[in-house]
């Protein structure tokens, strides 16, 4: 990930605590969450050549957040007494419940093939999100215990 310009102002950040951070966000896997509102979220107060505006405070995430909630924002809310602007960042997770049709009958574990049923079905790769990965594979096995004679 490549940063954009993170301060405005006479004086430039210095660079080697800026590429530590990014090497650090990248090394982790972790990203940058998209803020909406006021860009820089630190000013220093000052006027003319002297005023600087920042980008100090970030919501950083990564791939589990994304697979635990359906909506990540973040948003710059008004600063008031400090000199940061404050972040709200919000996470919705989506709380469908759904019934379950399948049943394991332990007679099934009695069944000389069926732990090779549950693994070859189990281990099988499957690509989506957490949820679907687990309802195909549920699926796999139950068709498999199913029809076992």
């Amino acid at each position: 990930m490549t940063f954009t310009s993170t301060s405005l102002g006479s004086f430039s950040p210095a660079r080697p605590p800026i590429i530590d951070f990014q090497q650090w966000t990248d090394n982790f896997d972790l990203f940058h969450i998209p803020t909406r509102g006021a860009f820089f979220t630190w000013d220093n107060g000052r006027s003319g050549r002297r005023h600087t505006k920042r980008r100090l405070d970030r919501a950083i995430g990564n791939q589990n957040l994304l697979d635990l909630c359906s909506t990540v924002s973040c948003i710059t809310l008004t600063k008031i007494r400090s000199d940061h602007f404050p972040l709200l960042l919000e996470l919705k997770t989506d709380n469908q419940t759904f019934t379950s049709s399948f049943k394991f009958m332990s007679m099934w574990d009695e069944h000389k093939d069926s732990r090779k049923f549950i693994e070859d079905n189990w281990n099988a790769h499957v690509v989506g999100c957490p949820k679907h990965i687990l309802n195909i594979k549920l699926k796999k096995v139950e068709s498999k215990i199913e029809n076992m004679e």
